[in-house]
């Protein structure tokens, strides 16, 4: 623990881009904005806690609010002015990188013009005009980026389920980028050199991809119709026999309370609808 107080008169982006590079400490700091405003953040691993004394104007808490917006979510108690910030590793890195960051994708042979034209307007609209492109099975585009890159080392695979053809060669992909020391983010998980000297977190990281993986993986062949037996029966229904192994494990966290709804989604690789979906199947039948 860390405890200590910095009186200097700061900014709210001097805040921000202090807290958004802590993760592993608890940090209790107290700051003084434009003099009149003091601020205690409470930083404790992904989460931060904010909590406002003095004069001020609400105008500068919700300045405050939209700027922690970018790198996290944010909820807002207007009765004790109170802000809870989590963390979001995929807007860390976006906000850090910003333009220098080169996006891949992989299209195949059955997608339509208008499945491209969305892939290409979602990455577009986080700020990213480099894109690598592949087709099919192919990875070779991604290979030769990671072998050639110069100056920009920031990559990001925003669709998980169109990297590459199983789960080894994006595993492959992940360790080569950790040992060359470049930025990876998939998803919303990153991977840096800085995994060298925290083991446990890297395995960690690398489960949840896996998960992430398999799930996504099979929501494509669902919505392609790649899967004929259940192509055949019109739209899968989920059903209980659906709900892989892990699951439940990450169900048993979430019920003895370690993780939340928004990290249980995460974790399983699913959207919170899903998840929910999920969840109440699973209470239903055990």
């Amino acid at each position: 623990m860390h405890d200590y107080i910095d009186e200097e008169s700061v900014s709210f982006e001097d805040i921000i881009n202090i807290h958004s590079k802590i993760f592993k400490i608890r940090i209790v700091k107290n700051y003084k904005v434009k003099f009149r405003i003091g601020i205690q953040v409470e930083h404790y691993l992904n989460q931060i806690n904010i909590s406002f004394s003095g004069r001020y104007e609400y105008y500068e808490i919700e300045n405050f609010i939209l700027a922690f917006e970018k790198i996290g979510d944010v909820k807002f108690d207007e009765q004790s002015f109170r802000i809870e910030v989590i963390l979001d590793e995929a807007k860390l890195f976006l906000n850090e990188f910003g333009n220098d960051i080169t996006a891949y994708i992989r299209l195949f042979s059955n997608d339509s013009e208008q499945d491209i034209q969305m892939i290409v307007n979602s990455i577009n609209k986080k700020g990213i005009t480099d894109i690598c492109v592949d087709f099919n099975v192919n990875n070779q585009n991604l290979n030769n980026l990671l072998m050639n890159l110069e100056g920009n080392k920031n990559i990001a695979i925003f669709y998980i389920e169109r990297s590459t053809n199983d789960i080894n060669q994006l595993l492959n992909i992940i360790f080569f980028s950790v040992i060359m020391g470049y930025n990876l983010l998939i998803e919303s998980i990153t991977f840096d050199k800085s995994l060298l000297d925290d083991i446990g977190l890297l395995i960690n990281k690398i489960n949840i991809i896996s998960r992430l993986y398999e799930s996504k993986i099979k929501s494509l062949k669902i919505k392609k119709g790649l899967d004929k037996s259940e192509a055949s029966r019109g739209r899968h229904e989920l059903q209980f026999s659906d709900i892989p192994e892990y699951f439940f494990e990450e169900y048993k966290k979430l019920e003895n309370g370690y993780i939340n709804m928004s990290q249980f989604a995460k974790n399983c690789g699913v959207t919170r609808p899903t998840a929910y979906k999920y969840k109440k199947m699973i209470e239903e039948n055990i």
